[in-house]
């Protein structure tokens, strides 16, 4: 097995209609795991929408509030393990995460959502949680959407970048975080 592993992140803003779309665009790579955040479906739906070459491991689904969630798909060749006690700490529209390990790469993934009508500091709190807990996995991969200027004089992309570069001094860090302008 290969030491290395891709992964595709995507804002899908519904995956509901976008299945055959995303199957295209993914037949070009061979991703190891994909990352979708804002799929907007119910946990119904989660389990029965399928990706063609993929199986969902883990997902989070809002319950209470429309849109949103995070999921992550795996290549059926890995043997990969969901991590429920870290998406147990989901907050809706705030930190919306799913994670899976894959114990071979000793590297566990997070797919992490942020509404940006989320509490900052709710945010904040719940993802230093989850990355606490990933102390002790070799490497951590983080792919999300944090409705965050990265770009620009924000306040909070200096508080997540500080954020990571504190856990990093505990644990290897492989972030993949979507930057926007706004």
């Amino acid at each position: 097995m290969s030491t290395s592993f891709s992964i595709f992140f995507l804002n899908i803003q519904s995956l509901r209609n976008k299945v055959s779309e995303l199957e295209v665009q993914l037949l070009d790579t061979d991703y190891d795991v994909i990352c979708l955040c804002e799929h907007w479906l119910k946990n119904f739906e989660v389990t029965n929408t399928c990706i063609r070459n993929y199986i969902l491991v883990n997902s989070f689904c809002r319950e209470n509030r429309i849109h949103g969630g995070s999921l992550i798909y795996v290549k059926p060749i890995h043997n990969c393990i969901s991590v429920p006690r870290i998406t147990a700490l989901s907050s809706e529209m705030h930190c919306e995460i799913s994670c899976v390990y894959l114990p071979v790469l000793e590297a566990v993934v997070l797919c992490i959502y942020r509404s940006p009508q989320g509490d900052f500091k709710i945010f904040s709190s719940t993802m230093e949680k989850a990355l606490r807990q990933c102390v002790k996995y070799r490497y951590v991969c983080v792919a999300g959407d944090f409705n965050i200027n990265f770009l620009g004089a924000d306040k909070g992309a200096v508080e997540v970048i500080d954020l990571m570069a504190t856990i990093s001094e505990y644990m290897q860090l492989c972030p993949s975080i979507m930057l926007q302008s706004e």
